[in-house]
C-alpha cells in the first residue's frame, strides 16, 4: 500500500508556516527544520522592529513582508513539486 499524501495540503502548510509541508510529506526534514528556524527568526525580528518604534520600521517591515510572501509562494510550489516526485 502506497503512503499517499495530499499535495494541496502540503503546499498550503508550506505556504502558511515555512517547513511544515516538508514535515507533512516526511521528506527533506533537515531542509524543513532550517526553513522553520528562519521563519521564526523573521517573525521575531518583525516583532522587535514593531516594538522599537523606529522611524524606518514601516519600510523595513514592508520589505520583510514582501520577501516573506515570495518565499511562501516558492516554498508552496516546492512542496507541490516534491510531493509529485514521490508519487
Amino acid at each position: 500500500m502506497k503512503n499517499e499524501k495530499n499535495v494541496l495540503l502540503a503546499s498550503f502548510l508550506n505556504f502558511i508556516v515555512w517547513g511544515f509541508g516538508y514535515f507533512y510529506l516526511n521528506k527533506h526534514i533537515v531542509k524543513g527544520i532550517v526553513i522553520l528556524v528562519l521563519y521564526v527568526l523573521v517573525w521575531l525580528l518583525s516583532v522587535l522592529l514593531i516594538l522599537s518604534g523606529s522611524p524606518i520600521t514601516f519600510s523595513v517591515l514592508f520589505w520583510m513582508i514582501f520577501w516573506s510572501l515570495w518565499c511562501s509562494i516558492f516554498l508552496a510550489y516546492d512542496a507541490y513539486k516534491i510531493s509529485h516526485q514521490f508519487e
